[in-house]
């Protein structure tokens, strides 16, 4: 209760906005936890591209305008770096404004990657053994777990096929082997 608390305290009454506070860490485990999951940090195109134009001041009509709404409804000031904004857009991702400037780095903070590790995590741990979870274990296995394997060990001879593995290179001559990999679902349980 008490870290719940000072959690609280600490994003309330931080040296900057509630969207810096929240992201920026601090003293609070919690907050320290809290930038690991920082959105300013995504690095995709359209993120970067707006981090570029608002560090160069692009004039940008549809900003402006936001800008000037958030001033007069939530009091943010526009001198925010791009970073801070770009964290104030994620935490607005669900929240209609008047232009909704923000919902175009929408798709920017989707978190699928994160939603398909809990699934697989859940499917692990509270695996039952029935075809449901067999088929979407065995899929993640075959398009990521052995995809990524296979890829790393036929980096140096990636004309192998999938079943093939790079074993080293002698003179002009290349050594593989067949293997096939396989999901033991007895280990599962």
């Amino acid at each position: 209760t008490r870290m719940l608390l000072d959690f609280i305290y600490c994003i309330l009454t931080g040296p900057g906005y509630l969207f810096d506070n929240l992201f920026n860490g601090g003293d609070n485990e919690l907050l320290g936890a809290l930038a690991e999951f920082d959105p300013s940090l995504i690095r995709n195109r359209q993120l970067d591209l707006f981090v570029l134009h608002r560090s160069l001041e692009f004039e940008d009509a549809g900003y402006r305008l936001f800008i000037e709404e958030v001033k007069s409804k939530y009091g943010v000031s526009k001198s925010q770096s791009p970073p801070s904004m770009i964290r104030f857009f994620y935490l607005l991702k669900y929240t209609s404004l008047d232009n909704n400037y923000h919902f175009a780095f929408k798709k920017s903070f989707n978190e699928e990657s994160q939603l398909l590790y809990r699934n697989i995590w859940e499917k692990h741990k509270n695996y039952a053994g029935n075809s449901e979870d067999k088929k979407v274990l065995r899929t993640f296995y075959d398009d990521v777990i052995f995809a990524a394997i296979n890829k790393h060990a036929n980096r140096n001879a990636p004309y192998l096929s999938k079943d093939e593995f790079y074993i080293s290179s002698h003179g002009g001559c290349d050594l593989a082997s067949e293997m096939e990999l396989s999901v033991v679902y007895k280990s599962i349980e």
